[in-house]
Parts: C-alpha cells; structure tokens; sequence
C-alpha cells in the first residue's frame, strides 16, 4: 500500500467489514431500479418450456440467472424501450417504489456476500502474498467469489423471485414471506438443489471475472497513485484514495467485463437450452458451434451493456470500501 493508505495488515477484521457493509448498501440502492428493470425485460423471453419465466439479477458485483416455475407474469416492459422509459412505465403502472422492488432480499443477500466476499479477499491476498504465492489478487478473487457465492445462493432466489412479482402486494414483508413458502415447497418437491439452481452458471462467468478484476485493480491502483501524486498532490489522502480507487475499479470492472462477456454469452445459451430441455452440451461444444455457426462476434453479443452497468457497480464498491477502511479507522 501507498503513503496515503493504512497497510492493510494494520485494519482490523472489523473495520473490513464495516467498510464491506457500507459499499454493499451503497451499490445496492444505487443498482436496484436498473435490476429491476432488467430482472423484467429478462423475465419476458417467449418459447421456453413449462410455463415458468428465467430471472436475471445483477448489481455488478453478483451476478446470476435463475429458472423459477411458479412466480406470478410481470408487468410487460417493451423490449425496444430505453431504461429510462422502461423505470416510467413501471411507476405509472405500480408505483414509484416498485423500483426499488427486492431492496430487501437484496441487501439480505449483497451485505453478506459482499462483506465475505471483500473481507476474504483481503485477508487471502495478504497470505498468499506473505508466502511470496505468484498470482495472488487473481487466486484470491477467484477463491473468494466461490465461497461468498455458495453462501448466499438460497438468499439470490428469494430476491430474484421478489423483484420479479408484479402488481403491488399487501406489504413487503408478505411478499417476501409468500415467496419464501413457495421457495420452501419447491425444496419438499425436489429437494435442497433447488437453492442452488442458478449457482453453477455463476461461478462459471464471476470466476474468471473475479481474477481479471482483482488482478487489473491491483495493478493499476498503485500507477494511479503515482499520477495522482504528480498531478493533484494537494489532494487529502481520503480524497486521493477515493479517486484511485475509482479510476482503478472503473477501469478494471470494465475490461474484466469486456473480457468475460463470452462466458456470459455461454452460460445463458446453456440456460436456455435446458429451459428447453435441450440435451446437455459441453462448453467446448458450445464455443465450437458458435463460433463456426455464427462467428466470434456472437460472442461478444452485450458487450456493451454489460460494461456500461458493470464498471461504474464495481467502481461504486471498491472506492466506498477502500474509502470506509480509512475513515473508520
């Protein structure tokens, strides 16, 4: 770490979390109409088998897609509209809160992950690096993405499930609360698995998103520092380290992304597929069908945005932890 940052091995476990927590909330409340809209416009996909509807969440930091057969059909949002309209129809038609849909579930489950998820890196990095282990931000993203994943895998349902509910229910708390029954008698029916449906497909895209990530950041922070120093000295170090952290989380979400669209092209080729109870294919047979079918441009269909919601997520995040480490401390 720089001079204008604590070492980290110097910031307590608990400021870590803290600081983890405050991120969390902060993206998730920035992040959730955009969801919503999107968990809607996904959640309108026509010739899918079995009657049920797929869901698709992210706030740039978890990300994932899961097949639900029994959540009630959506306000129907037209698929040419831009967001902004999208948000104004959904006001009109269920009220100005309906934005903010599944905030609950989804702090319930973004605090947790992202607080593992940070506080496990950090932690992790600092070992690896201790035993002079080469790769460490990348093993240690990739090692940290699991395990805050698999964690709060049951939570992610029960949110997707929420934020795609239409129409204006009783209370929240009913809401969440009939959701959670029919999520419980899914598990009598078919078993435990049933909380982890969509975790594969996740780990398939945010582990490799995850090193990239971690990897950039690492490298890019310290050169932004430098600039910083050169140009703006007459920065505070609180000021110094949000603007790194910023630049250095925007720029690195954003290529990470970039670079992993393929593995998200893929992942939902293979939901949809077996929405459709389409026999199972491998990715190996997958990459080879499109690419000799469609061409490389297919996979790199959302590119752009995915980037454009991902990067300014992950730059929201990194700066507020970075930023409440210091202040808390």
């Amino acid at each position: 770490m720089g001079d204008s940052e604590p070492a980290p091995a110097a910031i307590p476990r608990s400021i870590r979390l803290g600081s983890a927590s405050f991120g969390a909330l902060l993206t998730s409340i920035l992040c959730t109409p955009l969801d919503v809209v999107k968990t809607r416009l996904q959640s309108q996909m026509t010739g899918l088998s079995g009657g049920g509807f797929t869901y698709r969440f992210s706030n740039g930091l978890n990300d994932g897609e899961l097949w639900c057969h029994r959540c009630n059909q959506p306000q129907m949002i037209r698929a040419s509209e831009s967001t902004f309209m999208s948000m104004f129809r959904l006001v009109r038609s269920e009220g100005f809160t309906t934005l903010w849909r599944g905030l609950g579930p989804t702090l319930a489950q973004s605090i947790p992950s992202t607080v593992i998820y940070f506080a496990s890196y950090d932690e992790m990095r600092e070992t690896l690096m201790a035993n002079a282990i080469p790769c460490a931000p990348a093993l240690s993203g990739a090692i940290a993405r699991t395990g805050a994943a698999t964690m709060v895998s049951p939570i992610e349902l029960v949110r997707t499930r929420v934020m795609a509910h239409r129409g204006r229910p009783e209370s929240a708390f009913s809401l969440v609360s009939n959701v959670v029954k029919e999520t419980v008698g899914e598990c009598r029916v078919s078993g435990i698995r049933v909380l982890f449906q969509g975790l594969p497909p996740t780990l398939f895209r945010d582990i490799p998103f995850s090193a990239i990530y971690w990897s950039g950041f690492e490298m890019l922070r310290p050169r932004l520092r430098h600039l910083q120093r050169y140009y703006a000295s007459e920065m505070t170090p609180l000021q110094a380290a949000a603007l790194t952290s910023f630049g250095a989380g925007t720029m690195s979400g954003a290529f990470a992304a970039a670079v992993t669209t393929p593995f998200d092209v893929i992942k939902v080729r293979r939901q949809v597929a077996r929405m459709n109870n389409a026999p199972a294919k491998s990715t190996l047979t997958l990459l080879r069908e499109i690419l000799h079918g469609e061409g490389v441009g297919s996979l790199f269909v959302g590119l752009a945005p995915r980037v454009a919601k991902v990067a300014p997520a992950c730059a929201i995040m990194i700066s507020s932890y970075e930023v409440g480490k210091m202040i808390l401390r």
